[in-house]
């Protein structure tokens, strides 16, 4: 999702892509974002970390969102993959024969863009001179390695985690689904 040096991920690339967007459309944006990690079914910031585990929730301005993560404004691509390093450091990781710094861990990275209706398009749907704020989302999950069991010679919680973190062969297409509902766009 990240990519490697020289080989920008579909993280990076998504966010160039948002970035020169905005300062196309010239208007007044404002970007928020979460990174949480979830492991072994507990949710935890991986920009404010702390032992406690968070609760996604349904707020009716903001949406689907994991409730007590930190919601940090960014306002570049330079900013926002510094603060992606930074969580980095704190994902569950655990070295394999195929991997030295295999994640343990499902990575979600949440969004929230807003915009001044006002400044964005004319609105007919505004009322009374009320602001209108336009809101989008999105979310990307990178999801636990995923190394054959058979090649990392895991065992114990290790053969434990990879088994509960990734279902059989016959349903692993429906597995983002099943992050997905949980961080709708």
């Amino acid at each position: 999702m990240t990519g490697a040096p020289g080989h920008p991920g579909v993280i990076p690339l998504t966010m160039q892509g948002l970035f020169e967007c905005i300062a196309r459309a010239g208007s007044s944006h404002t970007v928020y974002m979460q990174y949480v990690e979830i492991y072994n079914e507990l949710i935890k910031d991986l920009l404010a970390p702390t032992d406690n585990n968070l609760d996604v929730r349904e707020d009716p301005r903001k949406g689907t969102m994991v409730a007590g993560a930190e919601n940090l404004v960014v306002t570049s691509r330079a900013m926002l993959e510094e603060h992606l390093r930074e969580g980095n450091k704190y994902r569950t990781t655990m070295s394999t024969n195929c991997n030295a710094t295999s994640s343990r861990s499902h990575a979600v990275l949440q969004l929230r863009l807003e915009a001044d209706a006002g400044s964005v398009r004319a609105s007919s749907r505004a009322s009374k001179g009320a602001a209108r704020v336009l809101v989008g989302k999105l979310s990307l999950i990178d999801l636990a390695g995923s190394e054959r069991a058979c090649k990392t010679d895991n065992r114990g919680m290790r053969l434990t985690e990879g088994k509960s973190d990734h279902p059989p062969s016959a349903c692993a297409g429906q597995a983002p689904d099943a992050a997905g509902c949980c961080f709708t766009l």
